[in-house]
C-alpha cells in the first residue's frame, strides 16, 4: 500500500503504475550468492535455496 501512495503522490500530473510480485526459485548455488550486509538479518544461516516472492514496481 506504501509503494502505491508513494508512487502516486511523485506523480502529480498523473500517470500508471504497476506492481507486480513474482514467485522465484531460488537454488542452492544461487543462495551461496546473496550478498551479505553488515548489520542485516541475511545471514548464512538463513540464505536458504527455496520459493520466494520478488516484487516489482514500474511506472
Amino acid at each position: 500500500m506504501n509503494l502505491a501512495i508513494n508512487s502516486r503522490d511523485a506523480m502529480p500530473s498523473g500517470g500508471q503504475v504497476s506492481i507486480r510480485v513474482d514467485k522465484v526459485n531460488v537454488d542452492a548455488v544461487a543462495a551461496k550468492c546473496l550478498p551479505l550486509w553488515k548489520d542485516s538479518q541475511l545471514s548464512d544461516s538463513n540464505r536458504r535455496p527455496g520459493d520466494y516472492k520478488s516484487p516489482a514496481l514500474t511506472n
